[in-house]
């Protein structure tokens, strides 16, 4: 599977608090990332 970069905008803040909860998680950014955007794809819809 070949992989591109995105880059997306946002809060600072926000960006650090997600890391923070991302890591207490096990994951990353692009890992949490990857897994939103495949529930979007997969349901055709945001999933929340």
């Amino acid at each position: 599977m070949a992989t591109t970069s995105i880059t997306i905008r946002m809060d600072e803040n926000l960006k650090k608090q997600a890391e923070i909860l991302f890591e207490d998680m096990g994951l990353n950014m692009t890992t949490a990332f990857t897994i939103f955007t495949k529930a979007v794809v997969r349901q055709h819809k945001i999933p929340f």
